[in-house]
């Protein structure tokens, strides 16, 4: 798995490649939520169109860190992803409470 977090202006992308192992979620979302403790508001973008998959743990990783700044966060937009990824997102949408639109 390959993932990035980077923050231009008042956007926070997140790109991801592969397949997200609880680990490399666990690096990944702590990293975001570094990125966007640096911020008063953000909205987000999650690249996912070359990400295959991930571990339930992976997703439960991003959860945690999501939910405690959702007043930070703007807006999510998912671009890509197959319905699997798609699927994790609607997840994390409802235990988190942010809406993700599919772009």
């Amino acid at each position: 798995m390959t993932w990035n977090v980077r923050r231009e202006q008042e956007v926070v992308t997140c790109t991801f490649t592969g397949h997200l192992d609880e680990f490399d979620g666990r690096l990944s979302a702590a990293e975001f939520a570094r990125v966007v403790d640096e911020t008063d508001s953000t909205s987000v973008i999650f690249d996912v169109r070359g990400m295959k998959g991930y571990d339930k743990l992976a997703r439960i990783a991003w959860q945690d860190v999501l939910k405690p700044r959702k007043a930070k966060i703007k807006s999510i937009d998912l671009i890509g992803g197959n319905t699997i990824v798609r699927m994790g997102a609607s997840v994390m949408s409802l235990a988190t409470g942010i809406p993700i639109t599919v772009v």
